[in-house]
């Protein structure tokens, strides 16, 4: 972007460039947005409980929603949000991949 403020003399271009600088990642921040997902209330395993033994309970509630909503694509992305309680589990974002990297 900086290449075509210094190549083009144009105020206007340099208008149009700074406009478009700050618009980008918003609107990709924004399409990520409409892929994500959040669920609230799936079981969280306790911090004393193995990595890996979390790892497998989360993936193996998250499939088990993911099938019941008849949802046949694994999320890019998984985590947990906020910090931990005994009280209730925290929400849980899925990032979907975008259609055109779908099966």
């Amino acid at each position: 972007m900086k290449s075509i403020v210094e190549i083009a003399s144009d105020p206007r271009v340099e208008k149009l460039v700074m406009a478009l600088k700050s618009k980008i990642p918003q609107d990709i921040e924004e399409e990520r947005r409409g892929r994500s997902i959040l669920i609230s209330g799936l079981p969280e395993s306790g911090p004393d409980t193995l990595l890996l033994k979390r790892k497998d309970e989360l993936e193996t509630n998250v499939a088990m929603v993911l099938e019941t909503l008849k949802f046949d694509y694994w999320p890019a992305e998984m985590y947990r949000m906020g910090k931990y309680s005994d009280n209730r589990p925290r929400l849980l974002k899925l990032v979907i991949l975008p259609k055109s990297h779908w099966f």
